[in-house]
């Protein structure tokens, strides 16, 4: 995803600030086109391999273990989502918690369920 205050001409980043990889993959084909000084999210869960750039931050988020303790495994994502709010400052939690009640209207479970998972990850920092 990428994010902008302009218009986005393309939806690939070549040289992102930030990227969030949730799974051993992602973090072999990203890590490499962080831009220096950025921030790589990695789902410490998933994730067994350490990061080789010593010119990036790397912020681990145990995000599979905390959406099984909130008995919530697939809100893993919602868990490393508040992470990098917390930790990128690029957007309010109220804002996205708006944004989530907004995308899931009526659907009051759900709201509760990944709001929760939300926090949780925003609370870790």
């Amino acid at each position: 995803v990428v994010i902008s205050d302009d218009e986005i001409a393309s939806p690939v980043a070549s040289s992102p600030e930030f990227v969030i990889a949730m799974n051993q993959p992602s973090v072999v084909r990203f890590q490499n086109q962080i831009q220096s000084g950025g921030l790589f999210f990695i789902n410490s869960s998933l994730v067994e391999s350490e990061i080789s750039r010593g010119d990036i931050n790397v912020v681990g988020v145990s995000a599979n273990s905390i959406a099984e303790k909130l008995e919530s495994p697939r809100s893993a994502n919602m868990v490393m989502l508040g992470a990098f709010i917390k930790k990128s400052g690029l957007v309010s939690l109220d804002s996205v918690i708006d944004a989530l009640k907004s995308t899931l209207g009526k659907k009051q479970k759900l709201v509760a369920i990944n709001e929760k998972a939300l926090k949780s990850g925003y609370e870790l920092f």
